[in-house]
């Protein structure tokens, strides 16, 4: 079966990871400041957009439209691996993006200052990063 749009590795997925990798490597974050605003504003908007749009449009709006169509790759879908109703799990670019800035500076900042890999900021900031998607998947309903 040739890869879809819903499939794993398909148009849209490719496209999805195409643009995620252009954006972390043309956006640079000045400093930790504007790195921190960001993720904060980000965390607010999600909050709003999850939660408060329930009560302000009396719908969840995080759901998107009930078209069933893929549309504008704004997340990712990935098969769950042993769903045996072939359920996906969805992350969103920003949760992917943004993240991934802050890593990047980091790393830059590392390299900026000469530090080693083990004395530098990138592997706690990957490490978090990465226990934190952990996080949000053994979080994730299983329907």
């Amino acid at each position: 079966m040739l890869p879809g749009p819903t499939n794993v590795f398909g148009g849209t997925f490719s496209m999805g990871i195409a643009l995620i990798i252009t954006v972390l490597q043309i956006v640079r974050v000045p400093n930790l400041k504007v790195g921190t605003v960001l993720l904060g504003c980000a965390f607010l908007y999600d909050i709003f957009w999850v939660f408060v749009s329930k009560w302000w449009f009396h719908e969840s709006v995080a759901r998107g439209d009930k078209s069933g169509e893929d549309g504008i790759p704004v997340l990712l879908k990935i098969p769950r691996m042993f769903d045996p109703w072939g359920g996906y799990s969805v992350i969103g670019f920003g949760d992917i993006i943004l993240p991934g800035l802050v890593v990047a500076f980091s790393l830059r900042y590392d390299w900026m200052t000469k530090k080693s890999l083990r004395a530098g900021y990138f592997v706690w900031a990957m490490t978090a990063y990465g226990l934190g998607m952990t996080n949000c998947k053994l979080a994730e309903p299983s329907s």
